[in-house]
């Protein structure tokens, strides 16, 4: 049995479920993905740059990330301290080893059309580098 408490937490947990921005950060385990272009002065040399994807972009599908250069890898989107992401990883790709890719929901775990990478990998010459980038989603 409720008491006046337990209908009080009741009707306020209703009302914020109902305020837009509070109901949007409990759905964005919704976002579909799509083909996301980084925002980088040059993509090349980076396992983005690939003939398959001359625009240097990447592409979130049905828990899959495809990255230039990579092959289709598992990544699962997760919420973690209220952050939304992706991660993949892949082993090697084209002149890359131990190439990692984290995608995380722009500021505010708002809108999914931006995003904010980090890409961590070694290079041709062992070196590990890592870079962070912002990402819009392409147009359809």
């Amino acid at each position: 049995m409720l008491g006046r408490r337990g209908v009080g937490v009741s009707v306020l947990a209703a009302t914020l479920l109902g305020l837009p921005g509070v109901g949007f950060a409990l759905r964005i385990a919704d976002c579909p993905g799509g083909r996301f272009v980084p925002l980088l002065n040059s993509a090349v040399g980076l396992p983005f740059e690939d003939p398959s994807s001359a625009s240097g972009s990447f592409t979130v599908a049905g828990g899959t990330i495809t990255l230039g250069a990579c092959p289709e890898a598992p990544a699962p989107f997760i919420t973690v301290r209220h952050q939304s992401r992706w991660r993949a990883r892949w082993d090697s790709c084209a002149s890359f080893v131990e190439v990692r890719l984290r995608v995380v929901i722009g500021p505010g775990g708002g809108d999914c059309g931006y995003v904010v990478g980090v890409i961590r990998y070694r290079d041709a010459t062992g070196r590990r580098r890592a870079i962070k980038f912002p990402a819009e989603l392409a147009a359809p």
